[in-house]
Order: structure tokens, then C-alpha cells, then sequence
């Protein structure tokens, strides 16, 4: 399998184990998704991942947060916190705002 099938096997598997878990236990409300659309998907998959994520934090019922290197994802996310490490010091920007 190529870098970007492995990364929708590995999101597959865990939505499916996710919704068995809380069918059958208490369900979560927090999900950290830390590079996996990082690497390996192209732009549409990224994408695709990326609504369903979305559609897990519109349900109400996750707080979703998604740690990633891709600059093109950031005008999709609802709040940004921007982390950046320069000169072996790293500061954190927790509203950060397009220009």
C-alpha cells in the first residue's frame, strides 16, 4: 500500500472501532488527530478526512483537534492555534487570525 492508502486504512479502522466502542460503552468527546493528513494523502483525501472530522465536531458530541503542517488546512478549522518553534524558543499564537 502507498503512504496515502495506509493513512485511509488507519482512519478507517479507527472510525469503525470508534463507533463499536461507544455502541456499546460510553462514547468521547475528545479526538486528536495529530500529521495523519500530513503525509501521504493528496489534496482530495486530506479533504475527504477532513469533512468527516468536521462532521464529528458538528455533531456536538467531539472536540476535535487536528495537529498539522499543512498551511492549506488552516482556513478550514473554526479556531487556529498556531505554534511555531524558531531559534530554539516556541510561541504560541492561540488566536491566530488569516491575513
Amino acid at each position: 500500500l502507498s503512504r496515502g492508502e495506509m493513512n485511509r486504512v488507519i482512519l478507517a479502522t479507527f472510525w469503525s472501532f470508534r463507533e463499536v466502542h461507544e455502541s456499546l460503552n460510553n462514547s468521547f468527546n475528545l479526538l486528536f488527530i495529530d500529521e495523519l493528513l500530513d503525509f501521504g494523502l493528496d489534496d482530495a483525501g486530506a479533504e475527504a478526512a477532513l469533512n468527516v472530522l468536521q462532521g464529528m465536531a458538528r455533531d456536538g458530541k467531539k472536540n476535535v483537534f487536528l495537529i498539522s503542517h499543512k498551511e492549506n488546512l488552516i482556513g478550514k478549522a473554526d479556531r487556529v492555534m498556531l505554534v511555531r518553534k524558531e531559534n530554539h524558543f516556541t510561541t504560541i499564537d492561540a488566536d491566530y487570525e488569516l491575513t
